[in-house]
């Protein structure tokens, strides 16, 4: 969040306890331009990929851009087109750009 908003991009940051149903009705209320959202903790890939079919879905001109544990994203891939995936950092300034 902090590098994001240090580039000059406006961010809401929602944490990881807030959840999935209130996401939606604020990613509806708000319609960014981008979702980013990290899976850190173990999870089954089965739930990940629900969140990130459900992130996709509720605002389809949004780009749902996802990070965490590599092995975890790379069991949870989806065919989504608005989905992409970060594999460290760098991807993460490369959007920034």
């Amino acid at each position: 969040n902090y590098i994001i908003r240090y580039r000059g991009f406006q961010t809401l940051y929602f944490g990881q306890d807030l959840p999935t149903e209130d996401v939606i009705k604020i990613v509806g209320m708000v319609a960014p331009e981008y979702i980013l959202t990290f899976f850190v903790a173990a999870r089954p890939a089965e739930e990940v990929k629900d969140f990130i079919t459900a992130y996709a879905t509720a605002e389809p001109r949004a780009h749902v851009v996802v990070a965490g544990s590599l092995d975890l994203l790379s069991a949870s891939q989806t065919n989504l087109p608005n989905v992409s995936y970060m594999k460290g950092v760098h991807d993460l300034l490369d959007l920034l750009k």
